[in-house]
């Protein structure tokens, strides 16, 4: 067995408690490093033990369980990385954007490294604006490098990835979306309540690779936005 990013699985068992057959979680209390299983056993103590190793399993799985069911209560995946200390979290305004110019950001991916991008939200004061997303632009000036924060407080990680503003590409690469803002009231771009681009699904961008946000003004007249991404990082 493999997930998503070719990383092994080994199953779990849990004779002879009344528990889910298969049960996951992460390496390490740090940056996930990969998902994983492991065969057990109970006593009549009610201790799990690693069956490959012989040690007491370091987690009360019978804390976690319903008592009617035998479920263990579980979180979704994003949810555990916010407490993982994994979730990451940029922000900002853009000002004053000219009729018909563009800005761009800049997503530089490591190797080794995984980004998950679950949440790219761009939120503009008049519509009539493209966001395209580009995969491997030729980039001759990386930009000015945006804060990101961890968004469990708790946690000192800090992401691999670095995003970027304003940076300068003399070819912008392969196009893997196009969103489009459009006008939301009478005349040329304007927009009673703003408007906005919320991209729809989660992309695991690829390791050592980089990726272009494009932001172009098409309203009428000169327009403020603002941006943010949401991501937590997977590593080999």
């Amino acid at each position: 067995m493999q997930d998503e990013e070719g990383f092994p699985l080994t199953q779990y068992t849990f004779p002879p408690h009344p528990l889910p057959e298969v049960f996951e979680g992460p390496v390490n209390s740090g940056q996930l490093q990969s998902p994983f299983v492991i065969p057990l056993t109970e006593d009549d103590t009610g201790t799990f033990t690693n069956v490959s190793d012989g040690n007491p399993l370091p987690v009360d799985i019978p804390t976690a369980m319903d008592t009617f069911t035998g479920a263990v209560g579980v979180i979704n995946e994003p949810h555990l990385m916010v407490h993982r200390g994994n979730v990451f979290h940029v922000s900002g305004k853009i000002t004053a954007l000219a009729n018909g110019a563009s800005h761009d950001f800049l997503v530089a991916v490591p190797a080794a490294t995984f980004p998950h991008f679950n949440a790219v939200r761009m939120h503009y004061g008049g519509g009539n604006v493209d966001l395209l997303v580009y995969e491997n632009p030729t980039v001759t000036v990386p930009g000015s490098v945006l804060s990101s924060f961890n968004v469990n407080r708790n946690s000192s990680n800090t992401p691999d990835t670095v995003i970027t503003s304003a940076p300068t590409t003399s070819a912008v690469g392969t196009l893997l979306a196009t969103h489009w803002a459009p006008p939301t009231a009478a005349g040329v771009g304007l927009s009673a309540d703003g408007v906005s681009i919320t991209q729809g699904e989660e992309w695991v961008l690829a390791q050592n690779e980089d990726y272009l946000v494009r932001i172009t003004n098409n309203s009428g007249a000169s327009i403020d936005f603002a941006y943010e991404f949401v991501w937590y990082e997977v590593i080999s």
